[in-house]
C-alpha cells in the first residue's frame, strides 16, 4: 500500500516539473528587453511606492495629554512633546512660583474718586444735585492695582493719585485778572509693592503676614490728579463752574515706608448668603520729617448671595497713625460681576469718607472739613 503511494507520489512530481520548465520556457521566449518608457514609469511607481512605506512607518500618533515623567528629569534625561499639545497649556498648569504658588487669578483694578457724583453727572438729577461737591478738600483720585493671585500668597504693584484743593484770597479777590479762581492744589502719589503670605488653617479660617513698601510723594503740580482735573476743566470749556488759577504754594516732600504685620480671613456660609470677614494689624517706620512710626489696623467684610451672583456688596473701615498724624477711612462699594468667556469683569461705584490732616487743611469750609468722596471703576480678572 506504501509503495503504490510512493510511486503516485513520484509521477506527480515528474509531471510538475516538467509543466514548470515548459512555462518558464514559453516565458523566456515572449520576454524582450524593456524600452526607456517603461523603464521610467517603472522607476516613478517603485519611487513612490517606497515613500508610502516610509511615511507610514514613521507617523505617530500624537497623545492628547503630557504625561509627566516619572522620575525626575536630570541632565541625561530630556523629554519631548508634541507641538499639537502647546496651545493647551494654561495658566494654571504653571509649576510653583516662589511666594505665590500655582497661579490661581491676574487682576487689574481701576478706581476713580470725586467730590462730584458720578464724577459731575450727578447735577444733573433733580433730587441729588444738592449733594454735589464743590473741588474743595479732597476733590479726585485715581487708583490702580495690578495683583497676582496663588495658592499660597498675593503680590500687589499699586499706584494711586489724590488730589487736595482750597480756595486763596490775594488782594481781597479769589479770582485773579482772568477771572479764575485761586486755587492752591496738593498732589499725593503713592507707589506701593505689597506681599501676602498665606497659611491655611482650613477652607474656612486662613492667615496672612503682610508686607509692604511704600514711596509716597507731595507737591503741589504733578502729573497725576493736579494734571488729569487741569485738563479735565479745559476740555468742559464754558460748561465747566470754575477755571482755576493754580498756585505755587510748598515745596517738594517724599516718604519712603516699610511696613510689616499680619491679618486674617474668616469666611461664614449663613443659609444662601456668604460673608468673607477680614482684619489685618500693620506696624512700620519712614524716613518722613525726621523719622515717624506708623500703624493701621482695618477691618472689612465681602458679603455675596448665591441666587445674585452678578451682585456683590464690600464694606470696609480702618484706623492709623499715618504720616500726617491720625487718620480714619470708611468705604462702601456696590459691584455688578459678570463672565466674559474666562474673563470676569466688574464694574463697580461706591462712596468714602476720608479724614486726614490733608483733608482737614484743604477743607471746603470751616465747621465741615469731611465730605463724601464718590467713585467708580472696573476690575477685570483672569
Amino acid at each position: 500500500m506504501e509503495k503504490n503511494h510512493f510511486k503516485r507520489l513520484l509521477i506527480f512530481c515528474l509531471l510538475s516539473s516538467t509543466s514548470f520548465a515548459q512555462e518558464l520556457s514559453n516565458f523566456h521566449n515572449q520576454a524582450h528587453t524593456a524600452n526607456e518608457e517603461e523603464l521610467l514609469v517603472s522607476s516613478t511607481m517603485m519611487t513612490m511606492m517606497s515613500l508610502k512605506v516610509v511615511n507610514e512607518s514613521e507617523k505617530k500618533d500624537c497623545p492628547d495629554s503630557i504625561d509627566k515623567p516619572k522620575k525626575p528629569q536630570t541632565d541625561e534625561i530630556r523629554q519631548a512633546y508634541c507641538f499639537c499639545d502647546l496651545s493647551k497649556f494654561s495658566a494654571s498648569e504653571i509649576q510653583s512660583i516662589p511666594f505665590l504658588g500655582t497661579l490661581e487669578k491676574v487682576d487689574y483694578a481701576l478706581t476713580t474718586g470725586n467730590d462730584n457724583g458720578l464724577h459731575g453727572f450727578m447735577k444733573y438729577i433733580p433730587v441729588l444735585k444738592n449733594y454735589n461737591g464743590d473741588d474743595r478738600g479732597r476733590t479726585f483720585s485715581m487708583d490702580n492695582d495690578f495683583s497676582l493671585y496663588g495658592t499660597k500668597g498675593e503680590i500687589k504693584l499699586g499706584w494711586s493719585s489724590t488730589g487736595f484743593g482750597r480756595p486763596k484770597l490775594i488782594n481781597n479777590s479769589y479770582y485773579n485778572d482772568e477771572d479764575k479762581q485761586n486755587l492752591e492744589f496738593l498732589e499725593h502719589n503713592s507707589i506701593y509693592l505689597r506681599g501676602d503670605k498665606y497659611y491655611k488653617k482650613d477652607d474656612q479660617l486662613r492667615f496672612r503676614f503682610i508686607g509692604e513698601l511704600r514711596l509716597d510723594h507731595f507737591n503741589d503740580h504733578g502729573p497725576g490728579a493736579y494734571a488729569i482735573q487741569k485738563k479735565w476743566h479745559e476740555m468742559m470749556g464754558d460748561k465747566a463752574a470754575l477755571h482755576y488759577n493754580y498756585l505755587d504754594h510748598r515745596s517738594s516732600e517724599s516718604a519712603v515706608t516699610l511696613k510689616l504685620g499680619a491679618g486674617v480671613d474668616k469666611t461664614l456660609d449663613i443659609s444662601n448668603w456668604r460673608c468673607v470677614l477680614s482684619a489685618e494689624v500693620l506696624l512700620g517706620a519712614s524716613q518722613y520729617q525726621g523719622g515717624k512710626g506708623l500703624a493701621s489696623v482695618k477691618i472689612s467684610s465681602d458679603i455675596t448671595h448665591k441666587s445674585l451672583p452678578w451682585l456683590a456688596v464690600s464694606a470696609w473701615t480702618s484706623a492709623a497713625k499715618g504720616l500726617d498724624g491720625k487718620e480714619k477711612h470708611h468705604g462702601l462699594n456696590l459691584s455688578l460681576p459678570f463672565k466674559v468667556k474666562s474673563m470676569s469683569v466688574t464694574p463697580f461705584l461706591g462712596i468714602e469718607r476720608h479724614e486726614t490732616a490733608n483733608d482737614l487743611n484743604y477743607s471746603r469750609k470751616d465747621g465741615e472739613p469731611y465730605e463724601a468722596i464718590h467713585t467708580l471703576g472696573l476690575r477685570i480678572s483672569y
